[in-house]
């Protein structure tokens, strides 16, 4: 894999031109671009990337429909995730909207231009593998011989975006972060990135092939959501969705979603976010105040966490805490 231009608007605006030929094979090499051109659009994009390998995160602000463009000149699988706002691929003359929450895998076997129309404020993520470094990393995989994108790739078959995605956008978007976040050395970060892509092509080649199940028994697709909404409240509490927002980033209609909750956790949705935060009120109240904890658990009202303090605990905050 040999370089990678990622444009707006038109070539004269290119942001990110990267030659991953230039950087070794074993070291993951971070980078950041911020950009604004005039008050059209705003980038900032922070990424890491290695020889046949990159890891981007990308946030755009615009006023306007932009068309963003995606030059490949080598072998390349792209995986690609929307977090946020409407994002539109172009497939021939066609228009692809790709839903936030989805993962959408393709493969180009030579030299690629894929454009996608943004409106608005846009967050996305993808990550780009050359086809010698993704064979090599699932070659001994005993899933993987009837896997339809390696045997693409295996064959140099090309595989455009599917205009249906996988919803493991919350698992996705979770690895992104992780390998943009992580300061181990070299060859631990490139290690941890190879464990998290195995799982994850694990979990997209299962996903893809699940099936629903009969009436009354459990279905492995609805488990991953309810268990991505689990994870996604968890990291989340402090600002929780609406159950229309979690809906949508879990891709689950939000009857099933409540309803299928509260069969996992024996609780509903309102009341697990409640004890998501009360128990981590617990924690903070050792080190800080109780108006301080209140704000860092997302309410506006201090007196409402003391009232929701004492009925989830039985005692005011101060009470509960005492320091000696």
């Amino acid at each position: 894999m040999k370089t990678v231009t990622t444009c707006l608007g038109s070539l004269n605006n290119t942001i990110i031109y990267e030659k991953f030929d230039e950087y070794p094979a074993d070291v993951l090499t971070r980078k950041e671009i911020h950009t604004q051109h005039n008050t059209d659009w705003s980038v900032d994009s922070h990424y890491k990337i290695a020889n046949q390998l990159g890891v981007f995160n990308t946030s755009l602000k615009t006023n306007q429909a932009v068309v963003e463009q995606h030059l490949i000149d080598r072998q390349v699988v792209m995986l690609r995730c929307i977090g946020e706002g409407s994002v539109k691929r172009k497939q021939g003359k066609e228009l692809t909207l790709l839903v936030p929450g989805n993962v959408y895998v393709s493969y180009h076997p030579c030299a690629a231009s894929c454009e996608a129309y943004n409106i608005g404020t846009t967050q996305s993520s993808f990550i780009l593998l050359s086809a010698r470094f993704y064979t090599q990393l699932l070659a001994q995989e005993s899933w993987i011989s009837n896997n339809a994108l390696y045997q693409n790739v295996s064959q140099q078959i090309a595989m455009p975006l599917e205009n249906k995605g996988i919803p493991l956008g919350f698992h996705f978007q979770q690895l992104v972060k992780e390998v943009l976040r992580c300061n181990w050395p070299n060859c631990g970060q490139m290690k941890l990135v190879e464990l998290k892509l195995k799982e994850l092509f694990l979990q997209l080649h299962y996903q893809d092939h699940f099936t629903a199940t009969q009436p009354g028994t459990n279905c492995p697709v609805i488990e991953e959501k309810i268990n991505s909404a689990s994870a996604y409240l968890s990291e989340n509490y402090s600002s929780p969705p609406t159950i229309k927002a979690l809906s949508r980033v879990v891709l689950l209609n939000e009857n099933t979603l409540k309803k299928e909750f509260k069969k996992r956790h024996g609780k509903p949705i309102r009341r697990y976010v409640i004890e998501l935060r009360m128990k981590k009120a617990r924690q903070l109240l050792q080190v800080h105040r109780v108006n301080d904890v209140a704000s860092l658990l997302g309410y506006k009202s201090v007196p409402h966490f003391i009232n929701t303090f004492k009925k989830y605990y039985g005692q005011t905050p101060k009470q509960f805490y005492r320091p000696k």
